[in-house]
């Protein structure tokens, strides 16, 4: 969990996450056990209440860790990182 907190601070990341029924944002726990490989249950931690002080900016959904490299006509082929889950009915090809 601290490596993966240190590079979201290096390179300007955001904690996944996700819009609550209050239309707050919360840390989306499910996704942030699948970054390290550990159970949902992470947040129950030492690891998660880490995450949970770490002061990282939470987003409005959880995200590939895969920065968008292709360019077209000299700019990047989608202004935003790819949601994970893709949200149902939306085009893979589509910008958020």
């Amino acid at each position: 969990m601290t490596a993966y907190l240190d590079r979201l601070r290096e390179h300007g990341g955001t904690l996944p996450g996700r819009v609550a029924a209050d239309g707050t944002l919360v840390i989306n726990w499910r996704h942030i056990g699948r970054i390290p490989g550990c159970a949902e249950s992470v947040r129950l931690t030492a690891s998660g209440r880490m995450a949970i002080e770490s002061g990282i900016p939470i987003a409005d959904g959880a995200y590939l860790d895969t920065p968008v490299t292709g360019r077209l006509e000299g700019r990047p082929w989608r202004p935003k990182t790819i949601p994970w889950p893709r949200p149902s009915g939306t085009n893979a090809n589509a910008t958020n």
